[in-house]
This record gives structure tokens, C-alpha cells and sequence, in this order.
């Protein structure tokens, strides 16, 4: 049974009939339908039995929010309601809708009345909270099942209920207020003790409730505000390279027409990454060079969804660099330095070097103040090299492809700005100093004569 039935009243019943109050006739499904509140008395065990619906103030619960912001022309405060006999402490209003549920005009069913289980059945109309809370949870179990609720229960309703009825009331409920056809009581006060005080009225009241719904509109309403169609768009990121062994931060954004937070899930990644569910950013370390189509996908509460595609090519590692020092800067004599290691597999070619524009630093005369050495074991040799500056940044080559370098820019090759020099003299340097350092990298290949040596072994 849905959720909605646990946190409202919907069992209050009204008399389903055709014709006028004076004159009424059973409904035949063609005729002129009226309904008015349930104050009547009828039949049960041979018996006349007094009975109408019921309602009124809680004085246990205080009213939810959906009744106490509900539209003004609902009419749930007024001299009858919470707003004239709780004063500030408002009550709890029952009923929130009602149905037919008059035994006089109930619902017909086919009962057995042996409690046994043997003997004939017979046909009967049957009414009470007993026929009037079914009504309502077959309504939303139609509800439920509807294509535009996409699958998605329309739970505790009530929310809803009254913020449909604010919007358009005639659209959503049939406005109960005539009285008994057949005691012609106005309220549902069966003994006569307290005449009057539940009325049945326009909008809003204690004996009816919102009314009883129109289905055929209120129940793709209830689905468009459970599953409101919204459009989930999901930006790509374009080819992704990604080098392995290196902590990856892929960013996915995704937007939803609606503002609803989205869920994020992907297929196709790499092994080592995963995509965080609620932000949408691929994080992890790929183990394995190759290429992979990824999907990621965004899903908001109402099952809307949307999703794209992108190439990610994991690469061999970069080039690490280490022991990365820069002094100097306080008294305009800047000096850099910085170690290089090959990735794995691969030979160094080239080292790029760039400032920011705003960083206070450039490049001044860089022949004979450039130092290039390799290690090997303890001892450090110079390598040969040319160095090409391109409005900028300048590019080391290196004559032949190296496993491990130091380079050295000495006293002269880099310019230092009065303005970064004073800022570093007030210990804020770290503030404007930008590097940026690339390595250009080649596969590792045997040389000729190996390879020749190697193939003439073979053919031995």
C-alpha cells in the first residue's frame, strides 16, 4: 500500500448519487452525478445503524507544513477549523480527501458472509472507511503505474495534493458540498450533540476534506511532480590521455534542466579508475597503456538521464622530474636547477622550460651559462646540446637521447624583475613564481649493430 495512507487521511466518505438531494435516484453511470457528504442511516444485520463520515481537529498532532502554507483559497483556516478553535497551536486537519463511501450508494462486491469461508456468496453494497481508503490506494496504484511516473512510486502524496489544489482546485478534486440525500444533514454529525460544527462547505472543510479527485488529471499531476521530465545534458570531455602510473583528476560536468542533483556511473574505464558517484570526477592510477571508449553517464531522482562518449588513451609515463631549486630571485641573480629521469622504456630528447607572464621572471643571455651533465653511477660528464628560445620558453636538445640529465641555468640566463625581487625580499615570492618544465621523450630502441649481431646469431 503506498507510503501515503501512513502519514494522511483519506477513508472520509460522501453519498454518490444522480438527481437532487429531495429527489435522489442511484447513479447509472449516465446521468448527472452529484455527490454530497455521508450523513445517513442504513441498513446492517436487519438494523437501521446511523453513520456518516468523519473528521475534524487532531488534539495530538500539529499541522504539517503542507496545511499551514497551503493557499489561503483552500479555506483551511477559518472559524471552524484550526484557525478558530486551536488559536496559535493549530491543529492537525483531518480529513485530507474523501470518496464514496455511503453503504447506501456504496460499492458493490461480491461477499461471502460466512466468516468460514463456505456457503454461497452474494452481491452487496458495501461502504465505510472500509470502501473509501481503498478507492484511494487503487488511485494511486494507477497512479503508480502510469508511463510518465517512469517507474518512480508517488509515495506520501500530500505534499502534493494540496499544492495541486492551491494551483488549480476545480482541475484536481470535485468540490463536496451538498448536503445528505438523504437526512439532508449538512455536517457530519450523526447524534445531533454538536449541530453544525463540521459543516460541509466550499474549498476546504472537516467533513470532506479537499474533496474527492478527479483521476483522469490528477494523476499525471501527481507523476509530474514526482517524475518531472527534465533534461540531463552531459558536456564532453574530448580524447583524454592519461600517462600510467599517474594519479588521474578527469573532471565530467553534467547539467540537469531542472537544478536536481545528478548520480554519475561510467563503463569502459581503464582498471585502477573509478568515477566518484556524486561528483562526477575520474580519479584512480592506470596500470596499462592503451585506448578506451568511455561512457559516463548522469541520472537525476525522476530518472532522467543523459550521457556521453570519450576516448581515453593511457600513455606511458612522463618524464619525472626532481631536485627542482630556484635561488636568488631576492638578489636579481636567479639560478635554476633541476634533475630529469626517463620514463620507463623511453630515452630523453629535449627539456622545455617556460615562465608565466606575470611570474617577474625571463630569459637573458643563455650562451655559455647553460649546463647540461648526465649521471652515471657517481661521476657527472657534460653532454652536448643546443638550446633554441622561442619567444619564451627554451627548449634544451639534447645530441643523443639520455636516461638521466641535470641542467643548470647559471648566473645571467634568467632576468629578475625589481618587482618580484621586493616581493621575495618580503617572503611572498612563492605568490608569482610559475615554472613550467616538459621533457620530450622517445622509445628506447637497440642500435644497428646490435640488431644486426642479434639477427646473424639467430640465423646460426
Amino acid at each position: 500500500m503506498p507510503s501515503l495512507f501512513a502519514q494522511g487521511d483519506f477513508g472520509q466518505g460522501t453519498s454518490l448519487y444522480s438527481g437532487s438531494a429531495a429527489n435522489p435516484v442511484a447513479w447509472n453511470g449516465s446521468n448527472a452525478l452529484t455527490e454530497g457528504i455521508w450523513n445517513s442511516a442504513f441498513l446492517q444485520s436487519g438494523q437501521t445503524v446511523a453513520g456518516a463520515t468523519t473528521g475534524g481537529l487532531s488534539a495530538f498532532s500539529a499541522m504539517p507544513s503542507y496545511q499551514s502554507s497551503a493557499a489561503a483559497s483552500l479555506g483551511l483556516i477559518n472559524g471552524f477549523t484550526a484557525g478558530g478553535r486551536c488559536g496559535a497551536a493549530a491543529c492537525r486537519e483531518v480529513p485530507d480527501g474523501s470518496a464514496d463511501g455511503d453503504p447506501s450508494t456504496g460499492t458493490v462486491i461480491d461477499a461471502n458472509t460466512n466468516p468460514d469461508g463456505g456457503g454461497s456468496s452474494a452481491w452487496m453494497t458495501y461502504g465505510g472507511t472500509s470502501a473509501a481508503a481503498p478507492l484511494w490506494a487503487a488511485f494511486t496504484a494507477l497512479a503508480n503505474a502510469l508511463p510518465s511516473c517512469r517507474g518512480l512510486a508517488v509515495g506520501d502524496v500530500n505534499p502534493s495534493l494540496y499544492a495541486l489544489a492551491g494551483a488549480n482546485y476545480a482541475g484536481y478534486f470535485r468540490d463536496v458540498t451538498a448536503p445528505s440525500a438523504f437526512t439532508a444533514a449538512t455536517s457530519n454529525d450523526t447524534t445531533g450533540a454538536h449541530p453544525g460544527v463540521y459543516p460541509v462547505g466550499p474549498g476546504y472543510d472537516l467533513a470532506t476534506g479537499l474533496g474527492t479527485p478527479l483521476v483522469q488529471n490528477l494523476a499525471p499531476a501527481l507523476c509530474s511532480l514526482r517524475a518531472p521530465v527534465y533534461t540531463v545534458t552531459v558536456a564532453n570531455p574530448g580524447t583524454v590521455r592519461l600517462p600510467t602510473q599517474v594519479e588521474a583528476s578527469i573532471q565530467v560536468h553534467a547539467t540537469d534542466s531542472g537544478g536536481a542533483p545528478l548520480a554519475y556511473a561510467a563503463s569502459g574505464l581503464p582498471a585502477g579508475l573509478a568515477i566518484s558517484p556524486t561528483t562526477g570526477r575520474i580519479t584512480g592510477t592506470a596500470s596499462k597503456t592503451g585506448r578506451s571508449t568511455v561512457t559516463v553517464a548522469a541520472e537525476n531522482f525522476a530518472t532522467n538521464a543523459g550521457s556521453t562518449q570519450f576516448t581515453l588513451v593511457v600513455i606511458p609515463p612522463a618524464a619525472r622530474f626532481s631536485r627542482v631549486a630556484l635561488t636568488g630571485i631576492p638578489v636579481r641573480r636567479a639560478r635554476l636547477k633541476f634533475t630529469v629521469t626517463r620514463p620507463q622504456g623511453r630515452r630523453l630528447r629535449s627539456v622545455t622550460v617556460r615562465f608565466s607572464r606575470r611570474s617577474g621572471l625571463s630569459f637573458g643571455r643563455l650562451r655559455r651559462v647553460v649546463f647540461v651533465t648526465t649521471a652515471t653511477g657517481r661521476r657527472h660528464r657534460r653532454i652536448a646540446f643546443r638550446v633554441k628560445e622561442r619567444r619564451g620558453p627554451v627548449t634544451i636538445e639534447f645530441r643523443r637521447a639520455q636516461k638521466k640529465v641535470s641542467v643548470e641555468f647559471g648566473r645571467g640566463a634568467i632576468r629578475v624583475s625589481g618587482r618580484l625581487a621586493r616581493r621575495a625580499r618580503r617572503h611572498r615570492s612563492s605568490e608569482t613564481v610559475r615554472i613550467r618544465v616538459a621533457a620530450t621523450v622517445r622509445r628506447h630502441r637497440r642500435s644497428h649493430h646490435r640488431r644486426h649481431h642479434h639477427e646473424r646469431r639467430r640465423r646460426r
